[in-house]
């Protein structure tokens, strides 16, 4: 934290602060995050503050590393032969070490109001934006299966038949999809 105004007509008190942070994954790389942000406060009362930050989450042992859980299920196949079919077919659910870090890029805002007269109370308000890339999902295994027309990496995941054109077999593994806003 650096102090930039104290007991000034403007600014009863204002100051910075900043970090900065090197992670090293064994299985995701390196990954550098910071954060910056100030406060203001222009009389005793009032205290206004921002921030601005990367943070990360690692994908954590399961998501890489879930050795294979196998479930079954009633599902529409709309690569069936004829059309499309609902039938019971197999998937697994299993782990990936590709995976990389969620990226959030996060801004805050607010302030706090502490006024004098009343003892004890604090009241304050604040708006944050977040914006995450590359957030660790599994998708459901309709999704996958109507996603393999669009994309291709999706058709990889579905092994089918070559007698009937049927699903053998649908793997499922947390991936890094592109994001969501919140």
């Amino acid at each position: 934290t650096i102090p930039l105004a104290k007991d000034l007509p403007f600014a009863k008190n204002a100051d910075f602060n900043a970090g900065v942070r090197e992670t090293d994954y064994s299985t995701s790389g390196s990954v550098t995050t910071w954060k910056f942000g100030a406060t203001w406060s222009p009389v005793q009362d009032i205290r206004f503050r921002a921030t601005r930050s990367l943070d990360i989450r690692a994908p954590n042992l399961g998501e890489l590393f879930n050795t294979g859980v196998v479930g079954t299920g009633n599902t529409f196949d709309p690569g069936a032969p004829g059309g499309g079919q609902t039938y019971f077919l197999k998937s697994v659910t299993q782990g990936s070490t590709a995976l990389q870090p969620e990226r959030a890029y996060t801004t805050g805002i607010g302030f706090v109001f502490e006024p004098r007269f009343i003892p004890g109370f604090t009241m304050s308000v604040d708006y944050y934006d977040i914006d995450v890339r590359d957030a660790v999902s599994s998708l459901a295994t309709t999704t996958i299966l109507q996603q393999c027309f669009a994309v291709e990496k999706y058709c990889n995941l579905i092994e089918r038949d070559p007698v009937t054109g049927l699903v053998d077999l649908l793997t499922n593994e947390p991936q890094n999809i592109s994001g969501q806003q919140e």
